[in-house]
Protein backbone atom coordinates (compact mmCIF):
# COMPACT_ATOMS: atom_id res chain seq x y z
CA UNK A 1 0.00 0.00 0.00
CA UNK A 2 2.71 2.43 0.72
CA UNK A 3 4.48 1.41 -2.58
CA UNK A 4 1.22 1.89 -4.43
CA UNK A 5 0.95 5.89 -2.79
CA UNK A 6 4.18 6.49 -4.02
CA UNK A 7 3.56 5.25 -7.44
CA UNK A 8 0.20 7.45 -7.23
CA UNK A 9 1.91 10.55 -5.96
CA UNK A 10 4.62 10.21 -8.71
CA UNK A 11 2.49 9.76 -11.46
CA UNK A 12 0.18 13.01 -10.17
CA UNK A 13 3.80 14.48 -10.29
CA UNK A 14 4.60 14.11 -13.81
CA UNK A 15 1.32 14.72 -14.47
CA UNK A 16 1.19 17.97 -13.32
CA UNK A 17 4.88 18.78 -14.82
CA UNK A 18 3.55 17.52 -18.43
CA UNK A 19 0.57 19.78 -18.09
CA UNK A 20 2.40 22.10 -17.00
CA UNK A 21 4.92 22.23 -19.92
CA UNK A 22 1.83 22.14 -22.00
CA UNK A 23 0.35 25.31 -20.67
CA UNK A 24 3.97 27.37 -20.89
CA UNK A 25 5.34 26.74 -24.10
CA UNK A 26 6.33 29.88 -24.21
CA UNK A 27 8.77 28.81 -22.34
CA UNK A 28 9.63 25.08 -23.52
CA UNK A 29 12.14 22.44 -22.86
CA UNK A 30 15.14 22.50 -25.24
CA UNK A 31 13.93 19.40 -26.88
CA UNK A 32 10.91 21.78 -28.33
CA UNK A 33 12.52 24.08 -29.29
CA UNK A 34 15.45 23.52 -31.16
CA UNK A 35 17.69 26.29 -30.48
CA UNK A 36 19.56 25.07 -27.61
CA UNK A 37 21.81 22.56 -29.25
CA UNK A 38 19.12 20.06 -30.88
CA UNK A 39 19.67 19.91 -34.90
CA UNK A 40 17.94 17.02 -35.36
CA UNK A 41 15.49 18.30 -37.25
CA UNK A 42 14.97 20.97 -40.48
CA UNK A 43 14.45 24.86 -39.75
CA UNK A 44 11.62 25.90 -41.07
CA UNK A 45 11.62 29.08 -43.40
CA UNK A 46 12.13 32.21 -41.13
CA UNK A 47 9.11 33.56 -42.36
CA UNK A 48 7.43 31.23 -40.74
CA UNK A 49 9.23 31.61 -37.57
CA UNK A 50 8.25 34.68 -36.90
CA UNK A 51 5.83 34.69 -33.70
CA UNK A 52 3.57 37.40 -32.38
CA UNK A 53 5.92 38.09 -28.97
CA UNK A 54 8.03 40.19 -31.64
CA UNK A 55 5.21 43.09 -31.50
CA UNK A 56 6.91 42.94 -27.80
CA UNK A 57 9.70 44.95 -28.78
CA UNK A 58 7.23 47.95 -29.87
CA UNK A 59 6.28 47.72 -26.39
CA UNK A 60 9.70 48.28 -24.87
CA UNK A 61 10.12 51.13 -27.12
CA UNK A 62 6.95 52.75 -26.53
CA UNK A 63 7.23 53.00 -23.22
CA UNK A 64 10.29 54.77 -23.10
CA UNK A 65 8.48 57.05 -25.17
CA UNK A 66 6.06 57.87 -22.67
CA UNK A 67 8.52 57.60 -19.78
CA UNK A 68 10.61 60.35 -21.95
CA UNK A 69 7.81 62.28 -22.60
CA UNK A 70 7.32 62.48 -18.72
CA UNK A 71 10.45 63.27 -17.67
CA UNK A 72 10.47 66.25 -20.50
CA UNK A 73 13.46 65.34 -22.58
CA UNK A 74 12.23 65.79 -25.84
CA UNK A 75 14.42 64.43 -28.40
CA UNK A 76 14.64 61.14 -26.98
CA UNK A 77 10.98 61.02 -26.69
CA UNK A 78 11.12 61.90 -30.31
CA UNK A 79 13.38 59.15 -30.85
CA UNK A 80 11.85 56.35 -29.28
CA UNK A 81 8.48 57.42 -30.55
CA UNK A 82 9.75 56.97 -34.17
CA UNK A 83 11.40 53.90 -33.45
CA UNK A 84 8.29 52.32 -32.22
CA UNK A 85 6.50 53.77 -35.49
CA UNK A 86 9.45 51.75 -37.63
CA UNK A 87 9.56 48.61 -35.42
CA UNK A 88 5.69 48.24 -35.30
CA UNK A 89 5.06 48.93 -39.05
CA UNK A 90 7.82 46.05 -40.12
CA UNK A 91 6.68 43.69 -37.36
CA UNK A 92 3.08 44.22 -38.80
CA UNK A 93 3.71 43.91 -42.54
CA UNK A 94 6.34 40.52 -41.70
CA UNK A 95 2.78 39.42 -39.72
CA UNK A 96 0.69 40.10 -42.57
CA UNK A 97 2.98 38.24 -44.95
CA UNK A 98 3.19 35.25 -42.92
CA UNK A 99 -0.62 35.68 -42.16
CA UNK A 100 -1.28 34.89 -45.69
CA UNK A 101 1.10 32.45 -46.28
CA UNK A 102 0.82 30.39 -43.63
CA UNK A 103 -2.66 31.12 -41.83
CA UNK A 104 -3.26 27.48 -39.86
CA UNK A 105 0.30 28.72 -38.42
CA UNK A 106 -1.26 31.98 -37.21
CA UNK A 107 -4.71 30.12 -36.55
CA UNK A 108 -2.53 27.65 -33.55
CA UNK A 109 -0.98 30.51 -31.97
CA UNK A 110 -4.52 32.30 -31.88
CA UNK A 111 -5.44 28.63 -30.23
CA UNK A 112 -2.95 28.82 -27.88
CA UNK A 113 -3.47 29.08 -24.33
CA UNK A 114 -0.40 31.46 -23.70
CA UNK A 115 0.67 32.33 -26.87
CA UNK A 116 -3.08 34.13 -27.85
CA UNK A 117 -2.50 36.52 -25.42
CA UNK A 118 0.33 38.68 -27.47
CA UNK A 119 -2.39 39.80 -30.29
CA UNK A 120 -3.15 42.06 -27.69
CA UNK A 121 0.21 43.61 -28.39
CA UNK A 122 -0.56 45.70 -31.57
CA UNK A 123 -3.57 47.84 -30.64
CA UNK A 124 -1.55 48.08 -26.77
CA UNK A 125 1.59 49.53 -29.24
CA UNK A 126 -0.47 52.11 -30.82
CA UNK A 127 -1.84 52.95 -27.49
CA UNK A 128 1.57 53.61 -25.97
CA UNK A 129 2.25 55.99 -29.54
CA UNK A 130 -0.57 58.09 -28.67
CA UNK A 131 -0.06 58.24 -25.22
CA UNK A 132 3.38 58.93 -26.00
CA UNK A 133 3.10 60.94 -28.80
CA UNK A 134 5.08 64.52 -29.17
CA UNK A 135 2.76 67.48 -28.25
CA UNK A 136 2.77 68.25 -31.64
CA UNK A 137 2.48 65.67 -33.49
CA UNK A 138 -1.35 64.48 -32.84
CA UNK A 139 -4.40 66.44 -32.39
CA UNK A 140 -7.00 65.63 -30.10
CA UNK A 141 -9.48 64.76 -32.48
CA UNK A 142 -6.70 61.87 -34.13
CA UNK A 143 -6.51 61.00 -30.31
CA UNK A 144 -9.74 60.02 -29.68
CA UNK A 145 -9.92 58.16 -32.59
CA UNK A 146 -6.74 55.80 -31.66
CA UNK A 147 -9.06 55.36 -28.38
CA UNK A 148 -12.10 54.37 -30.06
CA UNK A 149 -10.48 52.14 -32.45
CA UNK A 150 -8.07 50.33 -29.73
CA UNK A 151 -11.35 50.00 -27.16
CA UNK A 152 -13.43 48.41 -29.96
CA UNK A 153 -10.11 45.69 -30.46
CA UNK A 154 -9.47 45.76 -26.75
CA UNK A 155 -13.40 44.54 -26.11
CA UNK A 156 -13.19 41.99 -28.65
CA UNK A 157 -10.20 40.30 -27.85
CA UNK A 158 -11.28 40.44 -24.07
CA UNK A 159 -14.52 38.57 -24.65
CA UNK A 160 -13.03 35.70 -26.60
CA UNK A 161 -9.99 35.41 -24.80
CA UNK A 162 -11.06 35.90 -20.94
CA UNK A 163 -14.16 34.36 -22.22
CA UNK A 164 -12.14 31.25 -23.00
CA UNK A 165 -9.50 31.18 -20.13
CA UNK A 166 -12.54 31.44 -17.43
CA UNK A 167 -15.27 29.36 -18.76
CA UNK A 168 -14.11 27.30 -21.22
CA UNK A 169 -14.40 23.07 -21.35
CA UNK A 170 -10.92 22.66 -21.19
CA UNK A 171 -9.46 25.40 -18.61
CA UNK A 172 -10.18 26.35 -15.63
CA UNK A 173 -9.19 30.01 -13.48
CA UNK A 174 -6.20 28.49 -12.13
CA UNK A 175 -4.12 28.42 -15.47
CA UNK A 176 -3.41 32.02 -15.76
CA UNK A 177 0.26 32.89 -16.93
CA UNK A 178 2.23 36.19 -16.81
CA UNK A 179 1.08 36.96 -20.67
CA UNK A 180 -2.50 36.66 -19.32
CA UNK A 181 -1.95 40.45 -18.03
CA UNK A 182 -1.40 41.74 -21.52
CA UNK A 183 -5.62 42.64 -21.48
CA UNK A 184 -5.30 44.56 -18.59
CA UNK A 185 -2.31 46.50 -19.48
CA UNK A 186 -4.85 47.46 -22.70
CA UNK A 187 -7.78 48.25 -20.16
CA UNK A 188 -5.36 50.79 -18.29
CA UNK A 189 -3.98 52.17 -21.07
CA UNK A 190 -7.12 53.31 -22.36
CA UNK A 191 -7.91 54.72 -19.08
CA UNK A 192 -4.59 57.02 -19.07
CA UNK A 193 -5.67 58.07 -22.79
CA UNK A 194 -9.29 58.39 -22.27
CA UNK A 195 -7.73 60.84 -19.55
CA UNK A 196 -5.52 62.49 -21.34
CA UNK A 197 -7.92 63.57 -24.06
CA UNK A 198 -11.01 64.46 -21.43
CA UNK A 199 -12.81 61.82 -22.68
CA UNK A 200 -15.32 61.87 -19.63
CA UNK A 201 -16.24 65.58 -20.88
CA UNK A 202 -16.60 64.83 -24.97
CA UNK A 203 -18.79 61.92 -24.40
CA UNK A 204 -20.82 62.19 -21.30
CA UNK A 205 -19.63 58.80 -19.84
CA UNK A 206 -16.99 58.25 -17.30
CA UNK A 207 -15.37 56.06 -20.47
CA UNK A 208 -11.71 56.19 -18.23
CA UNK A 209 -13.09 55.05 -15.08
CA UNK A 210 -14.80 52.39 -16.89
CA UNK A 211 -11.90 50.92 -18.84
CA UNK A 212 -9.57 51.67 -15.28
CA UNK A 213 -12.24 49.21 -13.11
CA UNK A 214 -11.93 46.19 -16.15
CA UNK A 215 -8.19 46.66 -15.56
CA UNK A 216 -7.78 46.87 -12.01
CA UNK A 217 -10.19 44.01 -11.50
CA UNK A 218 -8.36 41.74 -14.33
CA UNK A 219 -5.59 42.56 -13.04
CA UNK A 220 -6.19 41.10 -9.70
CA UNK A 221 -8.20 38.28 -10.62
CA UNK A 222 -4.60 37.02 -12.96
CA UNK A 223 -2.47 37.83 -10.17
CA UNK A 224 -4.43 35.66 -7.37
CA UNK A 225 -4.56 33.03 -10.01
CA UNK A 226 -0.49 33.58 -11.08
CA UNK A 227 0.80 33.17 -7.50
CA UNK A 228 -1.55 30.01 -6.94
CA UNK A 229 -0.57 28.02 -9.35
CA UNK A 230 3.11 29.06 -8.87
CA UNK A 231 4.52 25.90 -7.36
CA UNK A 232 3.67 23.95 -10.23
CA UNK A 233 4.53 26.77 -13.16
CA UNK A 234 7.63 26.13 -12.58
CA UNK A 235 9.15 27.59 -15.91
CA UNK A 236 7.40 30.49 -14.61
CA UNK A 237 10.03 31.76 -12.56
CA UNK A 238 12.38 34.15 -13.35
CA UNK A 239 11.09 34.03 -16.85
CA UNK A 240 11.01 37.53 -18.59
CA UNK A 241 7.29 37.55 -18.60
CA UNK A 242 7.34 37.47 -14.97
CA UNK A 243 7.53 41.19 -15.10
CA UNK A 244 4.62 42.35 -16.95
CA UNK A 245 3.21 41.91 -13.43
CA UNK A 246 4.81 45.53 -12.79
CA UNK A 247 3.30 47.28 -15.49
CA UNK A 248 -0.49 47.45 -15.55
CA UNK A 249 0.51 48.04 -11.15
CA UNK A 250 1.93 51.08 -12.26
CA UNK A 251 -0.53 52.28 -14.78
CA UNK A 252 -3.27 51.55 -11.98
CA UNK A 253 -1.08 54.04 -9.53
CA UNK A 254 -0.82 56.57 -12.81
CA UNK A 255 -4.49 56.46 -13.68
CA UNK A 256 -5.45 57.17 -9.52
CA UNK A 257 -3.16 60.28 -9.84
CA UNK A 258 -4.92 60.78 -12.51
CA UNK A 259 -8.62 61.08 -11.35
CA UNK A 260 -7.15 64.02 -8.97
CA UNK A 261 -8.02 67.44 -10.13
CA UNK A 262 -4.47 68.10 -9.30
CA UNK A 263 -2.78 65.25 -10.80
CA UNK A 264 -1.22 64.14 -7.45
CA UNK A 265 -0.18 60.72 -5.88
CA UNK A 266 -3.00 60.45 -3.17
CA UNK A 267 -2.48 57.35 -0.49
CA UNK A 268 -4.08 55.46 -2.92
CA UNK A 269 -1.93 55.88 -5.74
CA UNK A 270 1.34 55.53 -3.32
CA UNK A 271 0.14 52.51 -1.84
CA UNK A 272 -0.07 50.81 -5.22
CA UNK A 273 3.38 51.99 -6.35
CA UNK A 274 4.54 50.60 -3.16
CA UNK A 275 3.52 47.25 -3.83
CA UNK A 276 5.42 47.65 -7.31
CA UNK A 277 8.78 48.38 -5.67
CA UNK A 278 8.31 45.12 -3.15
CA UNK A 279 7.18 43.55 -6.50
CA UNK A 280 10.35 43.97 -8.32
CA UNK A 281 12.28 43.14 -5.50
CA UNK A 282 10.66 39.92 -5.20
CA UNK A 283 10.92 39.17 -9.36
CA UNK A 284 15.04 40.03 -8.83
CA UNK A 285 15.15 37.68 -6.37
CA UNK A 286 14.25 34.86 -8.73
CA UNK A 287 17.02 35.52 -10.68
CA UNK A 288 16.07 36.70 -13.64
CA UNK A 289 17.36 34.80 -17.23
CA UNK A 290 18.70 38.09 -19.02
CA UNK A 291 21.65 36.63 -20.21
CA UNK A 292 20.73 33.25 -21.03
CA UNK A 293 19.63 32.69 -25.47
CA UNK A 294 16.01 34.65 -26.20
CA UNK A 295 13.60 31.49 -26.73
CA UNK A 296 11.27 33.62 -29.62
CA UNK A 297 11.93 36.83 -31.08
CA UNK A 298 10.85 39.87 -28.75
CA UNK A 299 10.98 37.47 -25.22
CA UNK A 300 13.04 39.71 -23.42
CA UNK A 301 11.28 42.65 -24.57
CA UNK A 302 9.10 41.73 -21.65
CA UNK A 303 11.76 43.46 -19.42
CA UNK A 304 11.55 46.71 -20.82
CA UNK A 305 8.55 48.16 -20.84
CA UNK A 306 7.22 47.08 -17.61
CA UNK A 307 10.19 48.91 -15.71
CA UNK A 308 9.78 51.83 -18.29
CA UNK A 309 6.19 51.73 -16.44
CA UNK A 310 7.80 51.93 -13.37
CA UNK A 311 9.74 54.65 -13.56
CA UNK A 312 7.32 56.96 -15.39
CA UNK A 313 5.21 55.85 -12.13
CA UNK A 314 8.40 56.86 -9.86
CA UNK A 315 8.66 60.56 -12.22
CA UNK A 316 5.04 61.24 -11.93
CA UNK A 317 5.19 61.02 -7.74
CA UNK A 318 8.29 63.02 -7.48
CA UNK A 319 7.07 65.63 -9.41
CA UNK A 320 4.08 65.39 -7.13
CA UNK A 321 5.59 64.95 -3.89
CA UNK A 322 8.52 67.53 -4.73
CA UNK A 323 10.99 66.06 -1.86
CA UNK A 324 14.95 64.73 -2.54
CA UNK A 325 14.29 61.83 -1.28
CA UNK A 326 11.17 61.46 -3.99
CA UNK A 327 14.18 62.92 -6.95
CA UNK A 328 16.65 60.05 -5.79
CA UNK A 329 14.17 57.41 -6.10
CA UNK A 330 12.78 58.24 -9.42
CA UNK A 331 16.21 58.60 -10.97
CA UNK A 332 16.94 55.63 -9.30
CA UNK A 333 14.03 53.62 -11.44
CA UNK A 334 14.93 55.44 -14.48
CA UNK A 335 18.35 54.12 -14.44
CA UNK A 336 17.17 50.78 -14.32
CA UNK A 337 14.82 51.43 -17.23
CA UNK A 338 17.66 52.79 -19.13
CA UNK A 339 19.72 49.97 -18.04
CA UNK A 340 17.15 46.79 -18.98
CA UNK A 341 16.47 48.59 -22.54
CA UNK A 342 20.66 48.50 -22.92
CA UNK A 343 21.41 44.94 -21.82
CA UNK A 344 18.06 43.56 -23.45
CA UNK A 345 18.51 45.62 -26.71
CA UNK A 346 22.46 43.93 -26.58
CA UNK A 347 21.57 40.65 -25.82
CA UNK A 348 19.24 40.19 -29.13
CA UNK A 349 22.04 42.31 -30.84
CA UNK A 350 24.25 39.75 -29.75
CA UNK A 351 21.94 36.72 -30.46
CA UNK A 352 21.30 38.50 -34.30
CA UNK A 353 24.78 38.40 -34.77
CA UNK A 354 24.75 34.32 -34.14
CA UNK A 355 21.91 34.17 -36.46
CA UNK A 356 24.34 35.56 -39.15
CA UNK A 357 27.06 33.60 -38.34
CA UNK A 358 24.99 30.70 -38.34
CA UNK A 359 25.72 29.51 -35.17
CA UNK A 360 22.50 30.92 -33.56
CA UNK A 361 18.40 30.74 -34.84
CA UNK A 362 15.48 32.57 -34.53
CA UNK A 363 13.31 29.60 -33.61
CA UNK A 364 9.31 29.31 -32.65
CA UNK A 365 8.59 26.56 -30.31
CA UNK A 366 5.32 26.51 -32.06
CA UNK A 367 6.74 26.09 -35.64
CA UNK A 368 9.35 23.72 -33.91
CA UNK A 369 6.45 21.46 -32.83
CA UNK A 370 4.93 21.06 -36.08
CA UNK A 371 8.06 20.46 -37.90
CA UNK A 372 8.47 17.59 -35.31
CA UNK A 373 5.95 16.06 -36.36
CA UNK A 374 6.41 16.64 -40.41
CA UNK A 375 10.23 14.75 -39.84
CA UNK A 376 8.51 12.20 -37.80
CA UNK A 377 5.91 11.48 -40.54
CA UNK A 378 8.21 11.81 -43.27
CA UNK A 379 10.37 9.21 -42.07
CA UNK A 380 7.68 6.91 -41.80
CA UNK A 381 6.74 7.24 -44.96
CA UNK A 382 3.76 9.05 -44.28
CA UNK A 383 4.46 11.77 -47.07
CA UNK A 384 2.00 14.61 -47.24
CA UNK A 385 0.50 14.41 -43.72
CA UNK A 386 0.18 16.86 -41.26
CA UNK A 387 1.50 19.95 -43.17
CA UNK A 388 1.56 23.58 -42.00
CA UNK A 389 2.13 25.25 -44.59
Amino acid sequence: EPHSRNRQSSSEEKSAENRDKEIDTHVPDNAATGTNGSTDRKLAPWLQRVPNTAFGIALGLGGHSILWKTVGVAFLNSLFFWAEILVLVAVTIIYLVKAWNHPTLIHTEWAHPVRTHFFNCPHIAILMLAIGSPPSYASMALLRTLWTFCAAVQTFLTRVIYTRWMFGKRSNIGEARAPFLLSTVGWLLLALLGQQTDLHAASGLNLPAFCFGAGTFLYCLVVVSMFLAMHTALTEKGSPSMFLLIAPASLIAIGLAGFDDEHKFGDAACAVMGWCIVLLLLLFALSPRLLGRPIVLGVYWAYVFPLAALATCSVLYAASEGTLAAAILSWCLVGLAVLSLIVVFGRMSLHQYGVMRGSEVWDDPIVAEWQLRIDERERNGEVGVCHYV
